[in-house]
């Protein structure tokens, strides 16, 4: 695991140097802070979102959220064959737009 430190400073990494990647982390804790917390729904909403067929959204989900969870931002549980993600604490609390940061709902 990542110390808070070190979570902070390749966070802003990504905000100043990979501002995509940024982004995404920033939609995918937005669907998941909406609502919408598993693979399907999250596939489904960034095909209807930026057009991307069903194995492009899958990859990009996939890498994306496995960061998230390195870095201790969210969290799966299984059930069954389902899983479903949950923002952590710290995650809910850093994944927010500039000068959001902090607030939590």
């Amino acid at each position: 695991r990542f110390s808070d430190e070190e979570v902070k400073f390749l966070l802003e990494h990504f905000r100043r140097n990979v501002p995509a990647e940024w982004a995404f982390m920033l939609r995918i804790a937005e669907k998941v802070r909406e609502g919408t917390d598993d693979a399907l729904g999250i596939n489904a909403s960034l095909i209807k979102e930026y057009g991307w067929n069903k194995n492009k959204a899958s990859v990009y989900r996939t890498g994306v959220i496995a960061r998230m969870q390195e870095l201790g931002l969210i969290d799966r549980t299984k059930s069954g064959t389902g899983v479903t993600f949950t923002l952590t604490e710290s995650g809910d609390s850093l994944l927010r737009p500039e000068g959001e940061q902090g607030k939590s709902e």
